[in-house]
């Protein structure tokens, strides 16, 4: 939920903020409106996403264990490059870590987005 309400603070960055679950199409437009939900969630029933990142495995619940997707956050550039990765993820506070990490990051390097290559290649006159 925290996402969704520090929205426009990760668009004013920029940033364009995704969820993806294994829950159908008609189950997360339910979950949108019930809660007011504004981040867009990908359904991924066949978990195909899901395990390529590594994200399904077992968790284990009031002694009990079961096999379900991992609390895991990613920050990808615009060219697909995996810039952080938050595993075993606390929802309380998250949005705030991941929007102050991407800042420092991006200040850092001097980047206005997170596209932007590392090394921008400047062409040759008549390239």
């Amino acid at each position: 939920m925290q996402f969704s309400a520090m929205l426009s603070s990760y668009n004013r960055q920029n940033v364009q903020v995704l969820g993806i679950s294994p829950d159908s199409i008609d189950s997360h437009k339910q979950f949108a409106r019930k809660y007011k939900f504004k981040v867009t969630i990908l359904s991924d029933p066949d978990k195909t996403v899901i395990k390529k990142y590594g994200v399904w495995g077992k968790k284990v619940f009031m002694g009990k264990s079961y096999e379900g997707v991992l609390r895991t956050t990613f920050v990808i550039d615009s060219y697909g490059r995996i810039l952080f990765v938050f595993e075993s993820v606390n929802p309380t506070g998250h949005a705030t870590e991941v929007l102050k990490k991407i800042g420092k990051w991006k200040n850092e390097c001097g980047m206005k987005e997170l596209g932007m290559p590392l090394n921008p290649i400047t062409p040759k006159p008549g390239d």
